[in-house]
């Protein structure tokens, strides 16, 4: 190896290629089309990536041999390639037997099997250069390749040789022989692994990444590197001995074109590119052309929006949002409605947090008091029997009225006989129906009592008798009932429509894109309270009522402005807040403080910013750190600016739900 050359070529580098300017072109294809071929092929991606690139060079070279041959010939042939190229690539690999990343514990356990670091050796790919009339032919060399070299101690020898040499003669020998070793070859290639998902640097998506190096000794790299779906392929090269690089990508992407045509025809899939199942349609991964990208997840947090901002625990950001519109959605209704409690914050603490609740028809009272005395509990059934209700003017009016419970009691002596009168004194007090036509149905009820007494006389004990419920209902309270649950239904309906409907929800999550934080964006139309208004009055109920409103809040603080975080658009976007919070002829100055909080935004100077938005404040109004009576809130996330106004905010445990509703 260290003294075979490969055939010279119109890819082959000259004596100072090493030092020579290079440069570097990629093109993007599609990683589920090469993890079809692999799928129908039986092999891996490296066997159709080095089959690919086989198919591409040959088709290549077969273009630079045709022009060379113009001079001599004036017709060009099909096959211009000569016989017997030796064309090898250089290619490194990783020997580590674990692939993957292995989570620190199970890396640091006792007798753990991982293996720390990476082996690193390198191999030589003898490729098939020529013309053939299957392109699948070429994945059968290179799978055949590849099953060759993974049986053999081709990659052992070389890392121990390399390993050996470095203790024995040093970098600087082993570097030498090396590099003789890989001048030999004509290209190098490589794959590696990228992220499976999108990634973003500094708030910026990352569309696609393509790796490759710089000094090296062919005229010719070849990387490959997945990312998202997608398969980069980079080549660097010496502009000087490949002036037309993208002809090359070209090719590869034409040779995977014919594969997947030919493996189409040969297995019978269908143009959806199907595996296993035939009537099942694959997912479509990617666009067709000239249609928009469909929107997953929320949308980003932008400028000139209003809303609710919200901290929470990392990773809860979608939990905390879901609380979040449950909470904002039932305070807001309690505005509009006007349903919500009236309460001050001086008298916070003084409220009682909770309060038992006793109903005077509670079954067990009954029960115990009946067990103590049986001639009370006669009375008190008797009791009862008398509080009847009184309907008038045959239900027309549904007024229902219950007589008071001390027109119906009577002193209790030492003696039977007296509740034997009390007993027929309840029987009295009957329901009483004027102009209804339901006095027989009285006089059938007090017949039945009577009969009851005498059986209570001889000795006969029954269980009580329910009485019936005599209620007077007409056609017009029927036709009312029915006309409310026919609105309500309306209305159910309507809003579930408005609902549904994106551009007509009233509350609506956006995405901050740092951990932690949430957004609750409201779209105010006319007559509804603002976002202060709003949180102001779930912090005053929260701390009146310490009833727990979610699990996952922290922090729920308005916000009633937003730009981009500069010192001319905080002032601009400053003032209708200003106006109305802080007029200029007002005969009560309120006391005011700026709180600053940045994140994910090292850019800005702290009190730049404050200065600017104390500087907005007009002069009647003066600024008290200590105990203000307004607070004026400005959050930095990322590249907006975010601001507030809200009252109390110490007090009121700094708008923190948790601290709030704790006991």
């Amino acid at each position: 190896m260290l003294f075979l050359k490969d055939t010279k070529t119109p890819l082959t580098g000259g004596a100072n290629v090493g030092t020579n300017p290079k440069r570097f072109y990629h093109r993007i294809v599609s990683l589920d089309d090469i993890k079809l071929i692999k799928n129908a092929m039986n092999m891996t991606i490296n066997d159709v990536l080095i089959g690919i690139t086989q198919a591409s060079l040959s088709r290549y070279m077969n273009q630079q041999y045709d022009k060379k041959n113009e001079d001599g010939a004036l017709t060009s042939y099909p096959n211009n390639l000569p016989s017997g190229i030796r064309f090898r690539a250089g290619c490194t690999i990783n020997l580590r037997s674990d692939i993957g990343f292995k989570p620190l514990a199970e890396m640091m356990a006792k007798d753990s099997k991982c293996r720390w670091g990476n082996y690193f050796s390198f191999i030589v790919l003898p490729f098939s250069i020529g013309l053939q009339t299957d392109p699948l032919e070429y994945l059968r060399i290179s799978k055949a390749m590849m099953v060759r070299k993974k049986h053999s101690y081709h990659a052992s020898i070389a890392y121990l040789t390399i390993k050996i040499g470095l203790k024995l003669f040093g970098p600087k020998v082993v570097g030498t022989l090396y590099n003789r070793h890989t001048r030999n070859v004509t290209t190098c290639i490589s794959n590696v692994l990228g992220p499976l998902e999108e990634i973003s640097f500094c708030g910026h998506p990352i569309a696609y990444i393509a790796g490759s190096g710089y000094g090296h000794s062919q005229a010719l790299l070849v990387h490959f590197i997945s990312y998202a779906g997608k398969m980069a392929i980079t080549l660097g090269f010496d502009p000087t001995v490949i002036p037309d690089p993208h002809k090359i990508c070209d090719e590869m992407e034409e040779s995977l074109r014919a594969m997947k045509a030919v493996l189409r025809k040969n297995l019978s899939l269908s143009p959806t590119m199907t595996t296993g199942d035939q009537s099942k349609k694959r997912k479509q991964r990617y666009l067709p052309q000239n249609r928009p990208a469909k929107k997953k997840g929320a949308y980003p947090l932008k400028p000139g929006v209003q809303g609710f901002f919200i901290s929470c625990d990392g990773g809860r950001e979608h939990q905390a949002s879901q609380e979040a519109l449950n909470v904002i959605d039932s305070f807001f209704e309690e505005l509009v409605q006007g349903t919500g409690s009236k309460v001050s914050i001086s008298g916070l603490i003084e409220k009682p947090i909770n309060k038992k609740v006793t109903f005077s028809y509670s079954d067990d009272e009954d029960e115990d008091e009946e067990e103590d005395e049986s001639n009370n509990g006669e009375e008190k059934e008797n009791k009862g029997d008398g509080d009847k209700t009184e309907v008038t003017k045959g239900g027309d009016n549904d007024e229902v009225e219950e007589k008071k419970g001390d027109e119906d009691k009577t002193e209790v002596t030492e003696g039977g006989n007296n509740g034997e009168e009390e007993e027929k004194k309840g029987d009295g007090d009957k329901t009483e129906v004027s102009e209804g036509g339901n006095n027989q149905v009285a006089e059938k009820e007090t017949a039945k009592d009577e009969e009851d007494e005498e059986k209570q006389k001889n000795g006969v004990e029954e269980p009580p008798r329910k009485k019936a419920c005599v209620e007077g209902e007409n056609a017009s309270a029927k036709a009312n009932e029915k006309y409310v649950e026919k609105s309500i239904d309306k209305l159910i309906d309507a809003e579930l429509k408005e609902l549904g409907d994106k551009s007509k929800r009233r509350f609506m999550k956006l995405d901050p894109g740092c951990n932690g934080l949430a957004f609750i964006q409201m779209k105010r139309r006319d007559g509804d309270p603002s976002p202060k208004d709003i949180v102001q009055h779930a912090m005053t109920s929260a701390a009146a009522t310490k009833k727990h409103m979610s699990r996952f809040i922290l922090r729920l603080v308005p916000i009633e402005a937003s730009c981009y975080p500069s010192e001319e658009e905080i002032s601009r976007a400053i003032k209708p807040l200003v106006e109305q919070y802080f007029p200029i002829e007002t005969d009560n100055p309120q006391k005011f403080a700026v709180l600053y909080s940045a994140r994910a935004n090292t850019g800005l100077d702290r009190m730049k910013i404050i200065n600017t938005v104390a500087k907005s404040i007009p002069a009647p109004h003066k600024v008290d750190l200590s105990n203000p009576e307004m607070s004026i809130v400005v959050e930095i996330v990322k590249t907006v600016c975010l601001i507030g106004v809200v009252e109390k905010y110490k007090e009121l445990a700094k708008y923190n739900l948790k601290q709030l509703t704790s006991t």
